[in-house]
């Protein structure tokens, strides 16, 4: 009796590698915030108490820490926006999370190396660009095609997860409940569906939330 054949499982490319990097962008979106507000965060803060000689260090390591949130959206919507379908509402939910993902990543990163403090006078522009990544984040969760069972929920979970993002920015707290469970769990959900949306030679398929 033959032994079974084994499957085939083909190598992992430059390329494919480069495709890794959005679950992992999505991982990182998902977890990150949260850690950093409850954990990261305080710990900064009661170090710089302890050694005040060494705050603009913190400060620029917080601001490092606050700039790969919205790199990872960024990444993530060119990202989507090569696996679905093209269309308006898609091309514009990509121009949303790129360019307030990468202003907002770029302008932390700016912050981090002066390692200077938040100023005021860019709390404005930095509430716009926070509503424009929970815009993207509503709009990615609305638009893709919807399915039945887990995908309508998580459709409607990344929905409420926008809006929250949304009223973060606004300075409203609008559900602890949906900042520090919904929205890891939606952005690792993504994550799971970019990791199984492979085809047998390693290149994507289309419509990943289908």
């Amino acid at each position: 009796m033959e032994a079974p054949a084994e499957r085939y499982s083909p190598p992992l490319t430059r390329l494919g590698r480069v495709r890794w990097l959005a679950p992992t962008a999505a991982v990182v979106a998902g977890v990150l915030p949260i850690l950093h507000e409850q954990v990261l965060f305080p710990l900064l803060v009661a170090l710089a108490e302890e050694n005040r000689s060494l705050i603009p260090w913190f400060q620029a390591l917080h601001s490092l820490i606050a700039s790969i949130f919205p790199l990872a959206i960024a990444l993530l919507a060119v990202e989507l926006y090569r696996r679905s379908d093209p269309g308006r509402v898609v091309a514009a939910t990509r121009s949303i999370g790129v360019a307030s993902g990468s202003a907002q990543g770029l302008m932390y990163l700016l912050l981090a190396l002066t390692a200077q403090d938040f100023p005021d006078s860019l709390i404005p522009i930095d509430r716009i660009l926070g509503m424009g990544i929970g815009l993207w984040i509503l709009l990615t969760a609305g638009t893709w095609r919807r399915g039945t069972g887990s995908a309508t929920f998580f459709t409607g979970l990344g929905i409420l997860a926008g809006v929250v993002v949304i009223a973060d920015a606004l300075g409203v707290n609008a559900s602890p409940l949906i900042r520090n469970v919904g929205i890891p769990v939606w952005f690792i959900w993504l994550a799971v569906r970019l990791l199984q949306d492979r085809t047998v030679d390693g290149s994507d398929a289309r419509d990943v939330l289908s």
